[in-house]
């Protein structure tokens, strides 16, 4: 074997052991990036389950449905603490559209949060702080494009329909929980020998 065919091996080897490595490090790159994405949405869930538990709280929740039905009767503490809690979901939301916007989220989730806001921008007291909100915060067109549809719908009393609602399918759930109840305990006659 000449000095020339060594040579040719030792390439070839070369060759193959640099795309062996790149396919390696995008392998790496590649589950990187799939652990980051896992933990963003990680994350994410973690932060929408503070913010229901937040909610949920016997002194916050009746205050957010009152404050978002625009009560005037709310003392200036509890129209500081709709603010902020109202404010901290509208920054929220800000971040995952910004999420969407590079990739990160996926569409369906977004439109999920975005719908979900829509829903409360019906709201006067949410929409109120939106606004008021929103008017401070670095100005971003494509994040105001968004929701333009939902501020141009008139004000509506979508927290109380909500709960209407709620009622009504629970009521429905229940009658025929009751209903399928009651005919397992009926006697079978049709079978029954004569």
């Amino acid at each position: 074997m000449n000095l020339e065919a060594v040579y040719f091996i030792s390439q070839v080897i070369a060759a193959v052991a640099l795309v062996g490595s790149l396919v390696f490090v995008g392998i790496q790159i590649r589950q990187v990036s799939q652990q980051q994405r896992r933990d963003v949405k990680r994350a994410r869930e973690v932060q929408i389950l503070e913010m229901m538990a937040q909610l949920s709280k016997p002194d916050l929740g009746p205050l957010f449905l009152r404050a978002s039905q625009g009560d005037p009767s709310l003392s200036d503490y509890e129209l500081a603490r709709y603010h902020i809690v109202v404010t901290s979901i509208i920054f929220a939301t800000r971040l995952r559209f910004e999420e969407f916007r590079e990739g990160i989220l996926p569409k369906p989730e977004w439109e999920k949060f975005r719908a979900n806001i829509g829903f409360w921008l019906a709201a006067p007291g949410f929409r109120a702080v939106y606004l008021v909100s929103h008017a401070n915060m670095r100005p971003d067109p494509d994040f105001d494009d968004e929701f333009a549809a939902a501020l141009a719908q008139p004000i509506s009393d979508r927290p109380a329909w909500y709960a209407s609602a709620y009622r009504e399918k629970l009521a429905a759930i229940l009658t025929e929980a009751e209903e399928a109840e009651e005919a397992a305990r009926a006697p079978a006659t049709e079978n029954e020998p004569l």
